[in-house]
């Protein structure tokens, strides 16, 4: 009897490591997905910037800009 509840204790604190490591792993996971998320709002601002200045360009040489045309991602 002895040994069957020291198995199940065993078993318990296996699961229980288990989770602590699962969860260990997914907070790591979160954490590169949120510096992730990061850079890609730096380099969609980067590329609004160079839009505008390309508009700029184009404009300050009096080429004429039709937004008609221009078709966004939707994200």
């Amino acid at each position: 009897m002895l040994q069957l509840a020291r198995a199940s204790r065993n078993a318990f604190s296996a699961q229980a490591k288990y989770r602590r490591l699962r969860l260990r792993e997914i907070e790591v996971m979160y954490m590169i997905t949120v510096d992730e998320c990061e850079k890609a709002d730096v380099l969609l601002k980067r590329a609004d910037l160079q839009v505008g200045e390309v508009r700029h360009i184009l404009t300050v040489n009096g080429t004429r800009l039709s937004d008609n045309n221009i078709r966004f991602l939707p994200w």
